[in-house]
């Protein structure tokens, strides 16, 4: 595409100068192209990042796969917009004609959960905020080793513009080139509902987004 914006702007400026030869200024075709590379080049520094991951509870069934897009715009701030489907254990309370109060776990199958998070980086510390699975969420993470290494807590609520106790997660993954495992523990907070996780997952990253998307064509 830049090839053909380039070809285009050459023969403009060649027509113009048939045109007007005694203009005593006229624009080189060496100023166009730089200006052109000072306009794309911020957005040849965005990076996309994939993260497909799945998932499994421990003792209670609860798949999960899902896929994460990341878009960072600077090294210490990015977005994520992801996708998953799985199966959720949930609690429905209920209150009878007597006072009492009873509880009932079911388990849900989600046929598609969103995600949409902000990340801030400062130093090792990441923070995001934003919705996962459908829920919204508040996050605290370390990251080290080039961010092979991370601890996460993460916060969500039963829905994005509710507020009441949340739902606790911590867990933690190892990355190995773009492999990585990852375990915690979900719903630590609440003991009917409180469960392990174990899963594995792949991450990679594409420095050139552009060029990755077919928008602009190699020099």
């Amino acid at each position: 595409m830049s090839g053909s914006v380039a070809i285009l702007v050459t023969g403009l400026l060649w027509c113009a100068d048939a045109v007007a030869p005694s203009v005593p200024e006229r624009i080189s075709i060496g100023d166009v192209a730089r200006d052109l590379d000072t306009l794309v080049a911020p957005a040849r520094r965005l990076q996309l990042r994939l993260d497909v991951s799945l998932t499994a509870s421990l003792p209670r069934r609860g798949d999960r796969a899902g896929l994460s897009v990341e878009l960072a715009t600077r090294p210490d701030l990015w977005y994520a917009v992801g996708v998953a489907s799985g199966s959720e254990l949930t609690a429905v309370e209920a209150m009878s004609s007597d006072g009492a109060v009873t509880r009932t776990l079911t388990i849900q199958d989600q046929a598609i959960l969103w995600s949409a998070r902000v990340f801030k980086a400062i130093g090792p510390l990441v923070l995001s905020g934003g919705v996962v699975d459908n829920h919204g969420a508040f996050g605290i993470e370390l990251r080290g080793w080039d961010d092979r290494v991370r601890l996460e807590l993460l916060a969500t609520t039963a829905h994005p513009l509710e507020y009441g106790p949340p739902s606790v997660r911590a867990g933690a993954s190892l990355q190995w080139r773009w492999l990585y495992v990852q375990a915690g523990v979900q719903a630590l907070a609440d003991r009917e509902l409180r469960a392990g996780y174990l899963g594995v997952g792949m991450r990679w990253s594409d420095p050139d987004l552009l060029r990755s998307l077919g928008w602009l064509a190699a020099r």
